[in-house]
């Protein structure tokens, strides 16, 4: 584990050097964008929480997601309005068709620690296809918790969605989808 976090280090600080960070990234911590959404969630943004630099995968930018409907299967529970975190391949982001807003609200609270070590054990990942489709997939698993016990989250939008755990780089995953 020591190790992976020189190695981090060491990366960031060679990449700083010549003049390539999350300094540099497009995106910032704080910053509103619209996206392309699914439809009836127009209203839909992401908020950009943080933005890291993996040595195997690049920018990783972690968002948040208002303004969506996610209906789960139980009528007795309210539909999701949000979903706090999502760790996303900055081509991902890009494929989303992003418009930046001109207002940026304070960055909400964010703790990339749970997230992290699981990334780090290669059980957690980065989604690789646009934010509406991350949105898809996870509606597809509240609808469908059984399916987060399966292997590989067999739900048709996790399959897709979800690119690679800590262990994989993003051309190693596409074997995945």
């Amino acid at each position: 584990m020591a190790g992976r976090s020189a190695d981090r280090r060491l990366l960031v600080r060679a990449l700083r050097s010549v003049g390539i960070g999350p300094s540099q990234s497009t995106f910032r911590p704080g910053q509103v964008w619209r996206y392309a959404t699914r439809p009836g969630e127009e209203q839909s943004r992401l908020i950009v929480l943080r933005v890291d630099l993996e040595p195997n995968l690049g920018e990783i930018i972690h968002i948040a997601i208002t303004g969506v409907r996610l209906t789960p299967s139980n009528d007795d529970l309210a539909p999701m309005t949000a979903i706090g975190h999502v760790a996303v391949a900055r081509a991902a982001l890009e494929a989303s068709r992003l418009s930046l807003e001109p207002e940026n609200p304070e960055v909400p609270e964010f703790q990339n620690d749970t997230w992290r070590a699981a990334f780090d054990a290669g059980s957690a990942g980065v989604f690789s296809v646009p934010v509406a489709e991350i949105v898809e997939a996870m509606e597809a698993t509240i609808r469908d918790p059984k399916s987060l016990h399966e292997p590989h989250h067999r739900s048709a939008g996790w399959r897709r969605a979800v690119c690679c755990s800590g262990r994989r780089s993003l051309r190693e995953s596409r074997r995945c989808t």
